[in-house]
C-alpha cells in the first residue's frame, strides 16, 4: 500500500543500518585518529611469523611502549603470489628472492614500513595517537623474507618461530581447515566439483584425519621456513622462539633491545610495559591453559609416535632438525637458529 506508514520490518532494517554506520564511524575515529608523520622506514620493526605463532602477542608487547604504532598484517592478501594447484594454501613455485618485484604488494609493504599506509584492518589494534616508531607484523611473508631483508636493509626484522606441531595443532583445533581442495591435498577425499564446503567442526575431525592434517601443515611450515632461513640474505634476521618468549620474557626482550640498538636511535629508548607480558594477545584462543607450560605444550598426547617421527623427518629434509625435536621447547637459542639451518645444508637431507 503506497503512502502508508513504513512497515515495522523496514523501520527495523533502517535502525540496524544506522547502528552499523555509527559503529563504523566510531571504529574509524578510534582507529584512524592518530598522527604518524615520520616517514623513515628505519623507525619500523618488522615481525614475520607463521599463523598461530604468537606474533600478535609480540607486536602488542612492542607497541606497549608509548608512541609505538601497531600495523596489523598489511600483507594478508599475499595469496595471489602463490599458486593453488594440488595444494590449497601455499605452493612454493616460484619462490620470491632478493631483487624480485612484488608489484603493488611490494609498494604496500614499503608504505606500511614508512607509516604512510592507513586502513581500518591494519590499524585495528593501534592505540597510540602520536607515533614516533612502528611495529609491522605479518603472517604471510615467511617465503619472501630474503626479499624483504634485501630490499629494506635499514629495517630491523624479527622472525618469530613456534614449534610446527603446536602451530599445526592450533590450526586444526580452530577448524581452519576444510574444503575439497584442502582435503584432496591432505589425502582425505577427492575434489568435489560442486565447490568448497564448510570447514569441519574440530570435534568431528577423527584422529586419523588429524594426523594427516598435521603432516600437511608441518610440511608447509617447514618448506617455507627452511628455504627462507637458509638464504644468505636472511643472516641479519633476529630469530625469536615463542617458547622462549613465554618462559623467559625479560631475557628475550632484553635480547631484542640489544638487536634494535644497532638500528635507528629511536629504538634505543624502547622499553615495553611490563604488564603487557602478562596479557594474552588480541587473537589468543587460550582456553584452559592457566600457565606458561600449557601455552607451550598444547599438543601433548594428541598425536601418535609414528606421526611425530614423520614430523622429525620433514624437519630434517628442510634442514630444520636443529631447531625443534620431540620436545615442545626449542633445542637451541634464537641467536643460533640461522647458523643451525645453514650449517645443516652441507649434510645429507633425510630421505
Amino acid at each position: 500500500m503506497s503512502g502508508g506508514t513504513p512497515s515495522t520490518s523496514a523501520t527495523s532494517q533502517r535502525r540496524k543500518q544506522l547502528r552499523w554506520r555509527r559503529e563504523q564511524l566510531h571504529q574509524f575515529i578510534v582507529n584512524e585518529t592518530f598522527i604518524d608523520l615520520h616517514r623513515s622506514r628505519a623507525r619500523a620493526l618488522y615481525v614475520a611469523s607463521w599463523q598461530r605463532s604468537g606474533s600478535t602477542w609480540l607486536a602488542e608487547i612492542v607497541a606497549s611502549m608509548p608512541g609505538t604504532r601497531l600495523l596489523f598484517e598489511p600483507a594478508n592478501i599475499r595469496q595471489h603470489l602463490t599458486t593453488y594447484g594440488a595444494q590449497p594454501r601455499l605452493n612454493l613455485l616460484p619462490l620470491s628472492g632478493p631483487g624480485s618485484q612484488l608489484g603493488k604488494d611490494g609498494d604496500m609493504l614499503s608504505k606500511a614500513l614508512d607509516g604512510s599506509l592507513r586502513a581500518l584492518w591494519m590499524d585495528q589494534m593501534n592505540t597510540t595517537r602520536v607515533a614516533t616508531r612502528r611495529v609491522v607484523k605479518d603472517i604471510r611473508t615467511v617465503a619472501i623474507l630474503p626479499w624483504l631483508v634485501d630490499s629494506f636493509p635499514e629495517v630491523p626484522m624479527v622472525l618469530l618461530l613456534r614449534h610446527p606441531v603446536a602451530v599445526a595443532h592450533s590450526i586444526i583445533e580452530l577448524g581452519w581447515v576444510g574444503g575439497p581442495r584442502y582435503k584432496a591435498a591432505v589425502g582425505l577425499q577427492s575434489p568435489d566439483p560442486a565447490g568448497d564446503e564448510a570447514a569441519p567442526e574440530p570435534a568431528v575431525i577423527d584422529r586419523a584425519a588429524r594426523q594427516r592434517m598435521l603432516i600437511y601443515e608441518v610440511s608447509l611450515w617447514s618448506a617455507h621456513h627452511g628455504w627462507a632461513m637458509a638464504h644468505p640474505a636472511s643472516a641479519r634476521l633476529h630469530v625469536m622462539f615463542y617458547e622462549d618468549l613465554v618462559q623467559e620474557p625479560t631475557a628475550e626482550l632484553d635480547r631484542l633491545h640489544r638487536y634494535l640498538a644497532d638500528y635507528d636511535p629511536v629504538w634505543s629508548e624502547w622499553l615495553p610495559q611490563l604488564e603487557s607480558l602478562r596479557q594474552p594477545s588480541s587473537t589468543s584462543f587460550r582456553r584452559k591453559e592457566a600457565g606458561a607450560g600449557g601455552w607451550i605444550d598444547s599438543w601433548a598426547g594428541a598425536y601418535d609416535a609414528d606421526t611425530l617421527d614423520e614430523v622429525q623427518r620433514i624437519l630434517e629434509s628442510e634442514h630444520l632438525e636443529g631447531l625443534y625435536g620431540a620436545s615442545p621447547v626449542p633445542l637451541i637459542a634464537g641467536d643460533a637458529a640461522i647458523d643451525s639451518v645453514r650449517g645443516s645444508l652441507g649434510r645429507p637431507a633425510a630421505s
